[in-house]
């Protein structure tokens, strides 16, 4: 190995220059991922007094590891991952590797992911009034306590944006963009994406609460990120500074379940500790899916909300799918500023004056539809309606465009101008306060 006869024969310097341009050697984004991997691995058995069997690795050293890992309520993809490093360092120092094939290994990797996968299965949603408090506290916090209010923006990117931890954590600094109220960004590795293509999210300007949550934290972002990071969720030290490296799941669980706490503390129903350990790091990925199932939302919109790769719409239409998710997003937070609640009849809603059938009537006959096919970005995109003498094309029958040819994509639009005004002369009845 590299600490074998062979380099014996260099300056201790020599040695280790060696083998920092070893290490150097390779993807940017691949080698900080083992690297970091294998410090934390080496960190542990410094504490542990094991460092003696770290180089190369021990399989007994790498078992302890692995339980203890295991016993922190690591995530699913964390031994994996570990596996993959260990070979990789291994081969890259010229060690010999322990064996990673070992059935107590798997045992303890295949405890690791029933156990996580039971708490996503069981995720709690958020309630709506949790969502409200976490849009507050980022308000309330930017100035006091910055790194609490990231923490708590974070979590409402991951609701807002349907996404996993293993997403949001995957999400390059640099790939966040502010375009006219939407923060789009990408994850340049996920659950179900491994080829660094990048899954694409977007969240829009909304609020529950009518609170600017999504600014301010966009702004406290830019204040506090002034360099580049191949990772989004950053470590915490105290509440008022964020600290240059990835948190790790368990840790994250932790921060969430404090954060959801301190924030409700400023409601009129405040949470309990016990109430807030009811939620896990995959709780914010299952809050609007699980608001617009009951919703009644579209099922096209609920694939796009989620990257689902089974939907119906090509996946690699990104940006017209991530169209119809904000869709999605702008209506729920609509209905729910109305009173609305998952779960909830219309007739316990709190203004039942609004849910109504008359009321609803002309909401029910407004549905929008944009063309399937192309690679047109959000701003581009024009919204259409059905035509009323010949319901098989849009209003506008633009170049004989079919219903068939396109997508619904709900009631609302992101910005009225993106409706397709001859369409909206077309079909006054549904835009008397537009024409």
């Amino acid at each position: 190995g590299m600490n074998d006869s062979k380099l014996d024969l260099l300056g201790e310097g020599d040695a280790f220059e060696i083998k920092e341009m070893v290490l150097a050697s390779g993807a940017h984004s691949t080698i900080k991922g083992h690297v970091r991997t294998w410090e934390r691995m080496e960190q542990w058995a410094v504490d542990n007094g094991k460092l003696n069997s770290l180089f190369p690795p021990s399989t007994e050293l790498v078992l302890s590891y692995a339980l203890f890992l295991c016993k922190a309520s690591c995530g699913p993809s964390v031994l994996p991952s570990l596996r993959s490093s260990i070979k990789w360092m291994c081969r890259r120092l010229v060690m010999i590797a322990p064996d990673l094939e070992a059935p107590e290994f798997r045992a303890i990797e295949d405890k690791v992911i029933a156990e996580r996968g039971d708490e996503i299965k069981k995720a709690q949603p958020f309630t709506m009034e949790i969502v409200m408090a976490l849009e507050l506290g980022v308000i309330k916090h930017s100035e006091t306590l910055p790194a609490l209010a990231f923490i708590m923006w974070i979590i409402l990117l991951m609701t807002y944006g349907s996404l996993r931890f293993d997403d949001m954590l995957h999400v390059k600094t640099s790939s966040l963009t502010w375009k006219e109220g939407i923060l789009y960004g990408s994850a340049w590795q996920t659950k179900v994406e491994r080829k660094r293509r990048g899954t694409k999210f977007a969240v829009p300007s909304v609020s529950m609460s009518d609170c600017k949550w999504l600014e301010t934290g966009w702004d406290l972002f830019q204040q506090l990120v002034t360099e580049q990071f191949d990772f989004m969720i950053f470590e915490v030290s105290g509440w008022d500074r964020l600290v240059s490296r990835p948190v790790t799941y368990q840790r994250f669980v932790s921060l969430l379940q404090k954060a959801v706490f301190i924030a409700c503390q400023a409601t009129k129903d405040p949470i309990t500790n016990t109430m807030a350990a009811e939620y896990t790091a995959h709780t914010p990925r299952t809050t609007m899916i699980d608001a617009g199932s009951h919703a009644g939302a579209d099922p096209m919109a609920q694939m796009a909300q989620a990257n689902w790769v089974s939907a119906s719409m090509p996946m690699e239409y990104t940006r017209q799918t991530k169209s119809i998710a904000v869709n999605m997003i702008h209506s729920l937070v609509k209905k729910i500023k109305k009173g609305w609640r998952p779960g909830c009849s219309p007739a316990s809603s709190a203004h039942p004056a609004e849910n109504d059938q008359s009321s609803d009537e002309g909401e029910n006959d407004l549905e929008f539809f944009v063309r399937k096919s192309g690679h047109l970005a959000l701003e581009k995109l024009k919204f259409h309606v059905q035509s009323l003498d010949e319901p098989a094309f849009v209003a506008c029958k633009a170049r004989g465009l079919l219903i068939s040819a396109c997508d619904p994509v709900g009631s609302s639009v992101p910005d009225p101008k993106m409706i397709c005004e001859t369409c909206m002369k077309k079909r006054r009845d549904l835009f008397a306060e537009f024409v």
